[in-house]
């Protein structure tokens, strides 16, 4: 799920790892402006009461109309595939088909295609507009409206997809062979792990009774809103199966709640100083990363790598 304003701790977490590394991850600075003027124009304009009717009648509490016009005017007519040029690193974002009459599934818009005889598990697309992705991929429940594209109707990858570092890991494989987890670095990047995880979502579960019993509807909705937004399971069972040393998972302590839709200044200056607390207190664990990131590869692990992309670029060549 696109933690919204909380995404500005992944951009901190990231700028120490260029700095480490001495590799910049592109954009950081960009990113964070964006971070911060589009979510002040989009949540800072929108009154209580327009947002609990709209809520009602749109099932989405801020403007959507608003918040795609906001996307076309930055990202314009950028298309996925265009974010594929100059040796640019291959990407993915996650949405959640939830059309009627079919099962919820992930769709991935993807800046590449996945190669000659090589299928996905995952359905997707490398040639929707960038606009289309951010849209459909944060379309989170209640917040904005679903998105039509292409005959399907898209949500937030959340709902079935919040951490994602396993889909990563299979389009890793896909695009550059088995050798590319066995012998790659992961690293995982999470955006706070907050004290009350419903912060986000008590407006849908106010009306709820509290003083109900074990079994009560909003104990059901939240035991089924902490699993289908769960990150720590997919982290827990990665950190088990993938090659030791091989993956890391950042993910900071937050000492008070914060809304995807928080505004506040103070609240996102606090945002900042939890994030840095934590690199400071797990530098060694971000050398290590650092240095698992930037280690030079082996002959064998070059020639692996050339014959494997030989063969993909054959395969192409052969069908044309």
């Amino acid at each position: 799920m696109v933690e919204a304003i909380r995404g500005i701790i992944a951009i901190e977490i990231l700028r120490h790892l260029e700095k480490l590394t001495g590799s910049g991850v592109g954009n950081l600075d960009t990113a964070n402006q964006m971070y911060h003027t589009l979510s002040k124009k989009m949540f800072g304009n929108t009154s209580i009461i327009g947002g609990t009717s709209r809520l009602v009648w749109t099932h989405s509490y801020y403007d959507t109309e608003a918040w795609e016009k906001m996307l076309r005017e930055n990202l314009r007519d950028c298309t996925l595939t265009e974010c594929n040029r100059y040796n640019t690193p291959k990407m993915a974002l996650v949405s959640c088909v939830v059309s009627p009459g079919s099962r919820l599934a992930p769709f991935l818009f993807r800046t590449y295609e996945c190669g000659f005889r090589v299928r996905s598990v995952f359905g997707g697309t490398a040639r929707a507009a960038v606009w289309h992705a951010v849209r459909a991929s944060a379309a989170a429940p209640t917040y904005f409206d679903e998105f039509k594209l292409d005959g399907a109707v898209h949500q937030d990858g959340g709902i079935m997809v919040n951490n994602p570092t396993g889909v990563g890991l299979h389009e890793a494989k896909l695009l550059f062979g088995a050798n590319s987890v066995k012998k790659g670095t992961v690293i995982s990047v999470g955006t706070g792990r907050a004290l009350n995880k419903h912060s986000d979502y008590q407006l849908m579960s106010k009306g709820m009774n509290k003083e109900a019993s074990s079994t009560s509807w909003k104990d059901k909705f939240n035991k089924i809103l902490d699993s289908a937004t769960d990150t720590e399971g997919v982290h827990l069972i990665l950190n088990d199966l993938l090659p030791p040393g091989s993956y890391f998972r950042f993910n900071p302590p937050l000492m008070e709640e914060c809304a995807m839709d928080e505004i506040n200044p103070e609240k996102l200056n606090n945002l900042i100083t939890d994030t840095n607390a934590y690199i400071r207190r797990n530098q060694h664990k971000f050398e290590q990363a650092a240095y698992m990131l930037m280690r030079k590869r082996s002959i064998s692990q070059k020639m692996a790598d050339y014959i494997y992309h030989k063969s993909q670029i054959m395969g192409i060549v052969q069908t044309n």
